[in-house]
């Protein structure tokens, strides 16, 4: 008999394999030319997020959250990418962030 394993939602802060992954969407803003940075934080139900913004005029740029089992991505064009792995967001930014206007 095979067994059964369960999924839970993962709550609470970043892992520091997320934070890493966070850090390399920063270079990826970066790489295209943006002074970028961001502020971390929780909501009222423990779900993570990233917040990133241009240093020179201070617009918002991407927001990440953990989402479910998954990832979410919102633009400033309010256009979001859902993901199941973390990881693809990087590619997203590198393919993407470019197409995004902030000011």
């Amino acid at each position: 008999m095979g067994h059964i394993v369960s999924f839970h939602e993962a709550s609470g802060p970043w892992a520091s394999w997320e934070r890493s992954v966070l850090g390399e969407m920063q270079r990826a803003f970066e790489e295209q030319g943006f002074r970028i940075d961001c502020e971390h934080g929780l909501s009222d139900t423990s779900t993570p997020w990233t917040a990133f913004y241009e240093l020179d005029y201070g617009d918002f740029v991407a927001h990440v959250a953990r989402h479910g089992r998954g990832y979410v991505l919102l633009w400033p064009d309010d256009t979001s990418v859902r993901v199941t792995e973390m990881e693809k967001l990087i590619q997203i930014v590198r393919s993407s962030a470019k197409l995004q206007t902030w000011h």
